[in-house]
């Protein structure tokens, strides 16, 4: 079962770098997602509105590093799910379904750090 927990607009949910145990659903509210420049930049990669997910590729990453931050824009209402929780969603799933979600995730890590790399030059 997810656990509901709220933010306050301001507050990091997840902070680039941090070992990942967990993803989230916006439930109300609005979270951004970015990369971390220098030390005084964010370069944005996306909103996530409600129903939108987001946490969820460190079940790819190398030693389960979080890629991006995810910041409150204004107050949220989040659904976190626990890696174990998101662990056994996908080995119920069918093995194409496991290896399209794996696939994609893989393949959006790798498009975002392009992504990034482009707009810093």
């Amino acid at each position: 079962m997810p656990i509901q927990q709220f933010y306050d607009a301001g507050q990091l949910l997840i902070a680039e770098g941090e070992v990942g145990d967990r993803a989230f659903e916006v439930v109300s509210g609005e979270v951004l997602i970015f990369k971390q420049g220098d030390e005084k930049t964010r370069v944005p990669l996306r909103k996530i509105q409600p129903g939108g997910i987001f946490g969820e590729s460190f079940l790819l990453a190398e030693g389960k590093i979080r890629s991006a931050s995810a910041l409150a824009l204004s107050r949220c209402e989040v659904r976190v799910y626990p890696e174990h929780e998101l662990r056994q969603l996908l080995l119920e799933s069918p093995p194409l379904v496991r290896t399209m979600v794996l696939t994609l995730v893989d393949q959006l890590r790798h498009t975002t750090q392009a992504l990034v790399v482009a707009r810093m030059m």
